[in-house]
């Protein structure tokens, strides 16, 4: 996605400060073996959807391999129909995806009180942050036993969740107007930050590879 003047530049700086750097497709996907081959200096790759499907089989089962390996992927779709891909991957990986439309834009706070509401504590994601911004009309993922919620919409939606199983990890996010709407370096910065080292996945690598420890590949489709 690369609508509303979005062009990664906010995301992209606050990784740069976490100390990794970013190769980044715009508009159109790769071919499957540019993808592979870019990927093998990769520690995550992210997907930022659109609303029409421009991944393909190939595609898939490259982003499968990578993902296989341990390698982090975030998924990232907004509104219907803006999750076009965000779903054709995260069925394919993670059996789950995200429908609908509901209205966002608003900030929401920790959740201290075990409500449907807010960032879930206690997660390496979530560690220092007091707040964050939904996005502005957001998709709700549908339940699955796999995923763990990671934010809720004021609404008591799921906007975002994460997947840790068999040493493999993702996250699935409905709000990807976060990205470039209502930055805040307290907020959105840091939990871009959170994010991306929690997929780096150091607990399965550790420091194996400095080279490929701090370049996610991403891709605004």
């Amino acid at each position: 996605y690369t609508g509303e003047g979005f062009d990664f530049s906010l995301p992209k700086a606050a990784l740069k400060e976490k100390g990794f750097s970013v190769y980044r497709w715009i508009n159109s996907p790769p071919s499957a073996e540019e993808l592979e081959e870019k990927l093998k200096k990769a520690c995550q790759l992210w997907i930022i959807s659109s609303n029409v499907r421009k991944l393909n089989e190939k595609h898939l089962k490259v982003i499968k391999k990578f993902f296989d390996s341990g390698k982090g992927v975030y998924i990232w779709g907004d509104n219907e129909p803006y999750y076009a891909d965000a779903n054709y991957v995260s069925q394919h990986l993670l059996g789950v995806s995200m429908l609908g439309n509901l209205p966002g834009d608003e900030v929401v706070g920790l959740n201290n009180k075990d409500l449907k509401t807010g960032l879930a504590p206690g997660h390496l994601i979530t560690t220092g942050l007091e707040y964050v911004y939904e996005g502005i009309t957001i998709a709700t993922i549908q339940d699955n036993a796999s995923l763990t919620p990671l934010i809720y919409g004021h609404e008591s939606n799921l906007v975002t969740a994460t997947y840790e199983r068999n040493g493999k990890r993702a996250i699935l996010d409905g709000g990807f107007t976060r990205l470039y709407v209502a930055w805040d370096n307290a907020g959105t910065g840091r939990y871009v930050k959170n994010a991306a080292a929690w997929l780096v996945n150091y607990e399965r690598f550790g420091g194996a590879d400095k080279d490929e420890g701090n370049k996610p590949a991403n891709g605004n489709f």
